[in-house]
Order: structure tokens, then sequence, then C-alpha cells
């Protein structure tokens, strides 16, 4: 959705700045203005207001797998305010406003995720798949509210391998082989106060 705009926009002669399109995106999907913003970030909100992420990304490549069922990011989402509520009259806030993101405490450690338990518990596929990348991988952990993985292994032979591996053993219906990247390839143009 993000390139498709970001094409548009260029190709339209719309010359919409990096807020205006992630304004306009964000009702569509919280994942959008990420990809927007056309760099590595940090986010708050609903994943609208964004910030660069403030270290050096990993350089060995990223392996990315879905296991072939989604889970209901609703879902989700009330089962971790179920299951991990701090206090039982207080719903827990994964963004704390003007704050980073709570789901990466750690940050600028890459790789954790407050709602992967909650999403195991929902999905045995996503649990198969997390343990063996984790089994195989330095890091592994699983994207936004699931059930999509990403894994750093050790190097591109040993990404492509266990690429291979997930499919064969049913694993993962779907793997990509890649590396993250500073900037997204159609970087919309920066303007004051994006």
């Amino acid at each position: 959705a993000a390139t498709a705009l970001i094409f548009a926009n260029r190709h339209l002669g719309c010359h919409l700045s990096r807020r205006q399109l992630i304004a306009f995106a964000t009702p569509y999907g919280a994942d959008i203005p990420c990809f927007l913003y056309g760099r590595a970030s940090r986010a708050c909100g609903i994943g609208e207001k964004l910030v660069p992420y403030p270290a050096e990304l990993p350089e060995q490549p990223v392996l990315l797998a879905w296991p072939g069922a989604g889970l209901s990011t609703a879902r989700v989402f009330t089962h971790f305010d179920r299951h991990h509520a701090p206090q039982p009259k207080r719903r827990p806030s994964l963004t704390v406003p003007d704050r980073v993101d709570t789901m990466r405490r750690d940050l600028p450690r890459i790789g954790h995720n407050d709602l992967e338990s909650s999403a195991c518990n929902l999905s045995k596929p996503l649990r198969e798949l997390l343990a063996f990348l984790r089994s195989q991988a330095p890091a592994a952990w699983m994207s936004g509210s699931g059930t999509a993985c990403v894994a750093l292994p050790e190097n591109r032979d040993h990404a492509c391998e266990l690429a291979d591996r997930l499919r064969r053993q049913g694993l993962a219906a779907w793997t990509h082989v890649g590396r993250l990247l500073e900037s997204h390839p159609l970087q919309v143009e920066t303007d004051t106060g994006t």
C-alpha cells in the first residue's frame, strides 16, 4: 500500500508531503505509515508517530516467514489485555504517549515483541515456526500482531537453507530472504516537520 501511494504521489504529480501521505494512509492500516516514513524507525501512537531508529541495523540477512495461517489483530490484543494486564481494572498500554513503543522496551536491541506470547497461545503454527527459527538463528521474533516472523540468520547461505527447510517441513507457507534497509527504495522526499 505504501509503495503504491508513493508511486501515485510521484507519478500523478500530487506532491503530497510524507506527513500528508501518512495522515491519509493511517486509517487504512497502522503498518502503512512505517513504510511511508521511509527508513528504520520507532513507532508511537498506533504506528503513525515515527522517529528514526536510534541504532545501526544488523548487517546479516533477514529471513521472513509466514506459517500459512493468520490471526485477527483484535483477537491478539484482546488476549493480551486479558492475560497480561498488570492490574485487573487497568488495561495495559503497549505504547505510552510521547515515549518510544513499549513493544520493544529494550531499544536499541532489535527483535522483542510483547504480543508474541498471546499470539503463540492462539496459533500453534506460529508457535512451531518461532520455535524452529529460534533454534536455528541468533535472533527471531514475530512481526506486529502476527503471524509473520523475522529471523536474522548468520549469513545469506544459512538464511536460504532455513527458508528451504521451513517450506519442506511445512512450517512456512511463504518465505523471503533479503536484508534490512536503512531507507525505502522509493523514499518519499522529506519536507520540514515530517
